[in-house]
């Protein structure tokens, strides 16, 4: 078994997606013991499972997917590649690894874990719903985790700061490896952050609250909304009533979501 990844996040807990972690703390998701034949011949989640499993962004490194199993549901054996999963709403897991090992989770809502690639079996074995958010890094194996935390060039805001560099405050890295960067991003009611700047990245919402449209106008926005955009500079803004958290994926050294 490939040593597990470890994070600096908030408590976690297991994955419905590519693998599984080691109970409620960050840690990522260790990799399946049989990645061999078994692992190669199992189709990917969404061949499998279509059901459970929709893709809602892609580009050639990456695609995401969201994955919504309700209580009870249980899916089948599939495969991933190396992966994070952000968890909107979690629960009880039972999974069953490609060699048969039986294991159970609780995933904890608002936690991500990330791991290598892996084949497995996940059932909901809890009374709620689950609904989370899979980052799958294509023809990827391992994570390769480097949590540096280091700050990020792009190249068309050559004069504006990263993220983390200027606002730790509200920005702080989850995971990171030579391709993405993930970041939790906190806004208290009525906060902004300061000027920074993101490469191409997507964005998931933990939390139900209010944002601004184009024009300006408060809208309501709910947990589980996602969106992926080019590279950008801004003030972060939370103009709502109550504390908004988000994940920020980045996608190191990509001006463009899809090239």
């Amino acid at each position: 078994m490939k040593r597990p990844i470890v994070a600096i996040a908030s408590a976690l807990a297991g994955i419905v997606l590519g693998a599984c972690n080691q109970g409620k703390t960050e840690t990522a998701k260790p990799a399946d013991p049989a990645t061999s034949a078994t692992s190669v011949a199992a189709p990917d989640a969404v061949t499998a499972d279509p059901s459970h499993y929709t893709v809602l962004y892609e580009n050639d490194a990456a695609r995401l997917i969201r994955i919504k199993f309700p209580a009870g549901a249980k899916s089948v054996m599939h495969s991933h590649p190396a992966d994070c999963a952000i968890f909107i709403v979690g629960g009880k897991q039972k999974d069953t690894s490609s060699s048969g090992e039986v294991r159970t989770f609780d995933n904890v809502s608002g936690q991500v874990t990330c791991g290598d690639a892996n084949s497995h079996l996940p059932e909901n074995a809890g009374d709620k719903d689950w609904d989370l958010i899979l980052l799958e890094l294509k023809n990827r194996k391992a994570f390769d985790n480097v949590q540096t935390g280091r700050s990020l060039k792009i190249a068309s805001k050559p004069n504006v700061l990263d993220a983390v560099t200027a606002d730790p405050k509200h920005y702080s890295v989850q995971f990171e490896n030579d391709a993405v960067r993930i970041l939790r991003i906190k806004l208290g009611p009525g906060e902004k952050s300061l000027m920074h700047a993101h490469p191409a990245n997507c964005a998931v919402s933990l939390t139900d609250g209010t944002d601004r449209d184009a024009g300006g106008k408060l809208v309501p926005t709910k947990a589980g909304t996602v969106n992926c955009n080019d590279a950008l500079s801004h003030v972060g803004e939370n103009p709502g009533s109550t504390p908004a958290e988000t994940i920020l994926i980045e996608f190191k050294n990509r001006e463009k979501f899809k090239a």
